[in-house]
């Protein structure tokens, strides 16, 4: 046997999820989204509360940005409730847009005319 004789053994976990999303686009688009939204909710907006709050409140009371990401990012190993807020917020104002778009085109689209 040689090494470039290869047996087709059972797909990896990897091969099966990647031809999972491949045959469900829409699972593979609503992946993409709340993997923006999270990265939004883990990147972008702690970085928007820092700078607004040093603007309108002044400095912070522990020190400057790395000790603001640190204090945040321990809350969120914490697990305290408001750091889960901001980090799932976006994805949580995506659900609410989308099922209120839902709703107002199911209930107030005229029928029939």
């Amino acid at each position: 046997m040689t090494s470039s004789d290869t047996t087709a053994g059972p797909p990896s976990f990897r091969e099966r999820v990647s031809a999972y999303l491949h045959e469900h686009p829409r699972l593979r688009r609503e992946l993409y989204f709340a993997v923006g939204a999270l990265g939004a909710g883990l990147i972008a907006l702690p970085l928007l509360i820092f700078l607004a709050g040093s603007l309108t409140l002044g400095a912070y009371e522990s020190g400057r940005l790395g000790a603001f990401l640190a204090d945040f990012y321990g809350g969120l190993v914490r697990g305290w409730l408001p750091v889960w807020g901001v980090v799932l917020g976006p994805y949580a104002l995506l659900l609410f847009l989308r099922s209120s778009r839902f709703i107002l085109r199911r209930f107030l689209t005229p029928t029939g005319v």
